[in-house]
């Protein structure tokens, strides 16, 4: 068919032509280029392989430059240190002359001269031999092989919550007048000036308290002039946080005048460091009398020479001797958790207060209702406003449990006390701050291998340290919590139930009603018969003088009750108290930002609990598990340590009858004969022996304790929990009953326990309607005053029945304790109380705590904190013994063996292990998202916030060893590693020699010095000065040399080997590299024969092409 549209034969020429021109290019690019490809369509695969050898090779040609620079490098070192062996090979010439006897002393002398300067000179060398701009044979070439130094030891911080209020000026306008008392029932909580105008009619008109910061207080409507004329009275007033009275008594009648009152404030004492309180490596750090200047003083009380600076400066005052150095960490104050609700209450405005930061006073803080984060930002900007004065920063936790955080980089105390009209609490937790002293901590530095010992002189006290006794050598960052306070068991309560004269008495118990009918037993009788009957297991019923005692089977169990019956009252003697033990719980710490989960009682399976205040949960043993199970997240290790009881009485001498006596260790009966005939040291010999044998079952061991010169401190083993308890009253042999305290045993805590105390309280004025409470030890008694109880003779008659009462309710907190109201015979204007039977003087038991709560201890005129050693010291003023009372830490338990055998829990006190933390790097605790409040144990299980451990500012320490790394392959791990270690002074190669190259010179025939403290240690032994000034110095220096030029030769051969090393490496890598480049050429090279072959081929074609396209055009004309 022939047609004119479509030239197929000219398309398919012109496409031929195509394909061939195409070749035609492939061909020329390889002429060209030498190269068969030239990009990834040539050869996709033959691309990748290619380009990879030729990333080989030049990393291989790069290897071969490196390791011929190393080469270099070496052969510089090598030359100096047979410089180096040349000096000690004329050294040693030197010292043989020396020692041959045909030379004096003062010959030897000159010999010594170039002896002494050969030494110099190779420390020179060792300085200043450089490659590249950096020394070679001084250590620091290359990176540093060895440990680097880290803070080993942390101190404890310290907060001080006291602020206490006094009037420190009384004084009226009026002539002839004086202002004889300024006292009240409320506890004054504000510092500034009151003053209070009287008119001429006696009428009071104005009463105006001003603050610190100059704000004035409107407490004219609280105020009044009383009755008799001569007391001025303001009520639950700001000035007492808006609770109690304050009383201003005055000489005469107020008429007519101006009466002003300033009222100061005043922080914690701080016990500053005295000599011997810290013992490091056997040398006593002396009193912390350095002057710190940023830290606030107090005035006498010179509280800056207890913080952390101080201490530290008294560390660094003997560090030359100790090699231990102490380094002031940052002083980090938490804050308290905010409360919403209470912000939601305050009114806008009403919310308002400055804060005193070491003695300077912030702006005013007002807070924002309903809005926390603002306030806490307000709070925030106001206190940074003063940061350069206070160098004190506050930092927003950004969580309301947490509040604000106070900080000071410099280590200084920080103190804060509130200026407000809203009361410390309201003010407290609309801020997030709170109120008292903070005092820093600092951590310990030595070199790597000095010995960190931590120990205490026997008269001095390691807590006011911050430090514990123990060996910290070993080079890891440690922070030991705090010590936790010593748990109580629960305590029961006790309601009293009196006006019982009706035929029917109706009260309900836990919402069960129970009534006693006039019966056999009586109204009283039958009332507390039913109760045991209906309610037996929850409380218990007793009948007393015609009342009715209601106590709480279980300890630590509450219940309510409410009377039904009219003139029936019902009133708490003993509060509900539950057990003082904390567990760790989710929410409470966090370490490294990672949350560390709750502590669970199945990961301690040692811990003992038959006393009722001891808790596995909660022991250290299990917090340490807890801690461990995020270690590989927190890189920080937990260590359970030991719980310690620490005696504070000599042994007694005062001894039962000879015969078998125990205690109950940890739930454990440890038998011990008692022998008044053995002397103390043959006794606390006998008991540990007897501790040694139940280890096994208590974890507890006891040793010596060196402070008291006779007691025994007792410590778990393993970190698990220490409850030690015993019967006060045992059998002696011939079966008559003895009384046992626990000094006999070696073991009296708290005041001394070997003599009988007493304390009296005076009560100077009335608490009507008020309820009064005291607490001995752990329970808290309260007594339920009337309008009645007017005078102080009534309200000393409630307070006497109350703590007889809770005395005889069993209250193990109170065995062994009497009270009486004083006079004998009564009125009584004062009660007493002491631990000694008023019938046997040998009968005394452990010492006690009082504090009064509710009622400030101004109410009374001898204070609570005074306590006799023996009752007639307070008749016999003038030889009286007082001390601070201080509670034992080992009760006794009547009936303890009948308790042991039945499996019955006591009401022990449990001492809990703490917790050391350790960890390579720095790390951080701070409190989860429990924060600080009631709801958190982050504090009361020790733990502190801030950031512990990290990096030492001490260098390495000598000997130096640098460690040269030589890239000699072409992917990383083909290196070559050679360890160049320190020439000089401090090196371990010529130290022996030249350790003493800067010392002056001996005189000629000087015998050698023996080592001093300061000489170094090399081998475990401390060097000796190297001289040829004399015949010993001579013959001793042979052999430093002879084992000095064994080293230098040792490291000369391994210069050697690593240079001959390198040389096979560069002979290897050039192969390497020759080989991988034909290897290369094979696949990416052009061959010319073939190339040059397609070339003429393509050409041709072309040409043919172009003649056959030519024709095929035209061949279309024969249609026509």
């Amino acid at each position: 068919m022939a047609v004119i549209n479509t030239n197929v034969k000219a398309l398919f020429s012109q496409a031929a032509l195509s394909s061939s021109q195409r070749a035609q290019t492939v061909a020329m690019q390889q002429l060209s280029t030498g190269k068969r490809i030239n990009s990834s369509r040539d050869d996709a695969a033959g691309m990748a392989i290619a380009t990879r050898m030729t990333h080989q090779i030049r990393s291989m040609n790069q290897a071969i430059r490196n390791a011929n620079d190393a080469l270099s490098m070496i052969q510089t070192a090598e030359s100096a240190t047979t410089t180096i062996n040349d000096m000690l090979t004329r050294m040693r010439e030197l010292a043989i002359q020396a020692a041959n006897d045909t030379n004096s002393n003062d010959q030897r002398s000159f010999l010594d001269l170039e002896f002494q300067q050969l030494k110099k000179e190779i420390v020179s060398v060792s300085e200043k031999v450089e490659w590249n701009g950096f020394p070679l044979l001084n250590g620091k070439a290359g990176t540093p092989v060895g440990e680097m130094p880290v803070l080993k030891v942390t101190s404890d911080g310290l907060y001080d919550d006291t602020l206490t209020h006094a009037v420190t000026e009384k004084k009226t306008t009026r002539s002839g007048s004086a202002i004889t008392s300024a006292i009240g029932t409320g506890v004054l909580s504000k510092s500034g000036t009151l003053s209070i105008a009287v008119d001429a009619d006696s009428a009071l008109t104005s009463a105006k308290l001003t603050l610190d910061d100059g704000t004035v207080l409107d407490l004219t409507s609280q105020a009044e002039i009383l009755a008799d004329g001569s007391t001025i009275r303001l009520t639950n007033s700001a000035l007492t946080d808006n609770a109690g009275t304050f009383d201003i008594q005055a000489s005469q009648d107020y008429d007519n005048e101006t009466v002003t009152i300033k009222v100061g404030r005043d922080f914690a004492q701080l016990d500053s460091m005295k000599t011997g309180d810290l013992v490091i490596n056997g040398e006593a750090i002396p009193s912390s009398t350095a002057v710190d200047s940023v830290s606030p003083a107090n005035g006498e009380k010179r509280n800056n020479l207890a913080s952390a600076i101080a201490r530290a400066a008294a560390i660094n005052e003997v560090a030359g001797r100790t090699g231990v150095t102490a380094v002031v960490q940052k002083n980090v104050m938490t804050g308290v958790a905010m409360d919403p609700a209470i912000n939601s209450k305050i009114k806008q405005g009403e919310g308002r207060g400055t804060v005193t930061i070491n003695g300077y006073i912030t702006g005013e803080i007002v807070a924002t209702q309903n809005n926390v984060r603002a306030s806490r930002e307000e709070a925030v900007r106001q206190i940074n406003k003063i940061s350069h004065l206070t160098g004190v920063v506050a930092v927003d936790t950004g969580v309301d449990s947490q509040g604000i955080t106070l900080t000071a980089a410099d280590g200084r105390n920080i103190e804060v006390a509130f200026n407000t009209r809203n009361t410390t609490a309201e003010f407290s937790t609309l801020t997030g701050l709170k109120q008292g002293v903070n005092v820093g901590s600092y951590a310990l530095e030595s070199k790597v291998e000095q010995r960190v010992d931590i120990a205490s002189a026997p008269a001095g006290n390691i807590a006011v340290s911050g430090l514990r006794v123990g060996d910290y050598t070993r080079n890891i960052s440690r922070e030991i919590t705090s010590d936790r306070t010593v748990a109580y068991a629960p305590v029961a309560k006790v309601v009293e139930v009196s006006g019982l004269d009706a035929t029917t008495n109706e009260m309900t118990i836990n919402g069960i009603t129970v009534s006693g009918d006039d019966g056999d037993e009586g109204t009283a009788g039958s009332l507390a018969k039913n109760i045991n009957d209906l309610l037996g297991g929850t409380v218990e019923a007793k009948l007393v003088n015609g009342k009715v005692y209601v106590t709480a089977s279980q300890p630590g169990v509450d219940f309510t009750y409410n009377t039904k019956t009219t003139g029936l009252s019902a009133a708490t003697v003993v509060d509900n108290t539950v057990g003082t033990n904390r567990a760790l719980r989710p929410g409470d710490l966090v370490i490294n930002g990672v949350s560390i989960p709750g502590s669970m009682d199945t990961d301690d399976i040692l811990t003992n609990e038959a006393a009722r205040s001891s808790d596995n949960g909660g022991s250290a043993i299990a917090i340490a598990a807890a801690i461990n199970a995020k270690t590989a997240e927190t890189g920080v290790k937990a260590t359970a340590n030991g719980a310690v009881m620490t005696a504070t009485s000599a042994i007694e001498n005062k001894l039962p009858q000879s015969g078998f006596y125990s205690i109950y260790v940890n739930g454990t009966q440890v038998v011990v004969q008692l022998n008044p005939d053995d002397s103390p040291g043959v006794r606390m010999n006998r008991i540990i022996a007897e501790l040694k044998k139940h280890e096994g079952q208590t974890g507890v061991e006891g040793v010596i304790n060196d402070k008291v010169g006779g007691g025994i401190d007792l410590r778990t083993v393993d970190g698990r929990n220490l409850s030690v308890w015993f019967d006060p009253t045992q059998k002696a042999s011939d079966g008559t009953d003895q009384v046992i305290r626990a000094s006999m045993f070696g073991i009296g805590t708290g005041s001394p326990s070997d003599k009988p105390q007493t304390t009296r309280l005076t009560f100077s004025g009335t608490d009507t309607a008020n309820p009064l409470s005291i607490k001995i030890n752990n329970t808290t008694i309260n007594t339920a005053l009337t309008e009645d109880d007017d005078t102080p003779v009534k309200v000393m008659d409630k307070v006497v029945a109350a703590i007889q009462t809770a005395i005889d309710s069993g209250d193990s907190n109170l065995l062994g304790l009497n009270v009486r109201g004083l006079p004998v015979g009564g009125p009584f204007t004062s009660i007493e109380l002491t631990n000694a039977s008023a019938d046997n003087d040998n009968w005394f038991q452990q010492p006690f705590e009082v504090k009064v709560v509710g009622t400030p201890e101004s109410k009374f005129e001898s204070s609570v904190k005074s306590q006799a050693v023996a009752a007639d010291d307070w008749v016999t003023g003038n030889s009286a013994v007082f001390i601070t009372p201080v509670a034992s830490d080992v009760l006794a338990v009547e009936n303890a063996d009948d308790l042991a055998a039945a499996g019955t829990p006591v009401n022990a006190k449990t001492i809990y292990g703490t917790i050391t933390l350790t960890s390579d790097k720095a790390y951080t605790l701070a409190p989860g998202s429990n924060g600080l409040g009631g709801d958190s144990s982050f504090s009361q299980l020790g733990f502190v916030a801030g950031t512990f451990g990290g990096a030492s500012s001490i260098e390495m320490s000598p000997p130096r060893v640098g460690r040269m790394t030589f890239q000699v392959g072409p992917s990383a791990g083909n290196d070559i590693s050679f360890d160049l270690a320190d020439f000089g002074k401090n090196g371990p190669i010529t130290q022996l020699i030249t350790w003493d190259v800067d010392l002056p010179n001996l005189n000629p025939g000087e015998s050698i010095p023996t080592p001093g403290q300061d000489n170094p240690i090399f081998n475990g032994v401390k060097l000796t000065r190297s001289f040829i000034g004399s015949k010993d110095g001579a013959l001793e220096v042979l052999n430093k040399l002879d084992a000095t030029m064994d080293k230098v030769n040792a490291q000369r051969a391994t210069m050697g080997s690593i240079m001959n090393r390198l040389d096979q490496v560069v002979t290897n890598l050039t192969n390497v590299s020759m080989n991988m480049s034909a290897s290369r050429s094979q696949i990416e090279d052009a061959d010319y024969a073939a190339a040059s072959t397609e070339l003429a081929k393509t050409q041709i074609m072309q040409q043919a092409a172009t003649a056959v396209l030519a024709q095929a055009n035209t061949s279309q004309q024969s249609v026509l």
